[in-house]
């Protein structure tokens, strides 16, 4: 199968979401706003299993359709700042009370 129009994948800190969009726009949404497993475990770097892990721990943001799971890239390139942030916080709390 070959495809015709292959967009590039948008980067979420310039999307304005999809609340903003009107709804004539719809056709012209990016491509690869919501992402499947393999294309999150491969942004990862990951086992496709892990993903599957992270998010029936609910660690990982994601929504359930069916038996699919689909991700939204601007909130996993969020929940990834978030994990950061609280990690080096939680860093700087143990060395500040050693």
């Amino acid at each position: 199968m070959k495809l015709e129009h292959v967009r590039p994948m948008p980067d979420p800190a310039q999307s304005s979401g999809l609340a903003s969009m009107p709804i004539s726009f719809a056709a012209d949404l990016p491509v690869q706003e919501v992402v499947s497993v393999d294309e999150v475990a491969q942004w990862f770097g990951v086992d496709r299993k892990t993903v599957y892990n992270a998010a029936a721990r609910g660690e990982i943001p994601h929504r359930r359709l069916g038996k699919r799971l689909l991700f939204s890239r601007a909130a996993l390139v969020s929940w990834l700042a978030c994990e950061g942030g609280a990690r080096r916080k939680d860093a700087q709390n143990e060395r500040s009370t050693r």
